[in-house]
């Protein structure tokens, strides 16, 4: 019986050093998968968000090289303006010098006197000015839209407006409003 008993333990053995055992090998290949699986996630997604990244990297230099054309023509209409300003100041200058020239021949105000009034100081002939850069308007400006002109209503109310009229004219117009104003007692 011994024998047969020897013989079940050793077929028992047998039968159980069969069974599939996972080695260290399998074990360490399926987490190198796994490892890998997750690496290529996780650059899949880097990827796709780099891309987006880049995207608005490109639509952000595009919006700025807009605004910076819009800031260039800005600054050329601007320098165009003042460019005219200066030239309707020096205008202005020379109707008022020519206007008191022209006054102090008939027994007016002197030059001096003209320039205390307006407070702007007329180039004299030996000064050097720079001459305003100026650029034209239709390069500069882009076209007017045009707007249906309606007619303002007359109003009922006097002009009180002193401004470019003679004295004589000035002092009729101060009575007149004033009168509108404190109407007498």
């Amino acid at each position: 019986m011994k024998s047969e008993t020897t013989e079940s333990e050793v077929v028992d053995e047998s039968t159980v050093a069969k069974k599939p055992r996972l080695s260290l090998v399998v074990i360490l290949a399926m987490l190198l998968g796994a490892l890998l699986m997750v690496g290529l996630g996780a650059t899949l997604l880097h990827l796709q968000s780099s891309k987006a990244a880049r995207g608005e990297v490109l639509a952000l230099k595009k919006e700025l090289k807009e605004k910076g054309a819009a800031y260039e023509s800005l600054i050329m209409q601007m320098e165009a303006l003042s460019g005219q300003v200066e030239l309707l100041k020096e205008n202005a200058v020379a109707r008022s010098s020519g206007a008191g020239e022209s006054h102090a021949e008939a027994g007016g105000a002197a030059p001096a006197e003209t320039v205390a009034e307006t407070g702007t100081k007329p180039a004299s002939v030996g000064e050097k000015t720079a001459p305003p850069k100026t650029v034209p308007l239709e390069t500069v400006l882009p076209e007017p839209v045009p707007t249906p002109r309606t007619k303002k209503p007359k109003s009922d109310k006097p002009n009180c407006a002193l401004v470019g009229k003679s004295k004589e004219e000035q002092e009729e117009t101060l009575k007149r409003c004033i009168s509108l104003i404190d109407p007498p007692k």
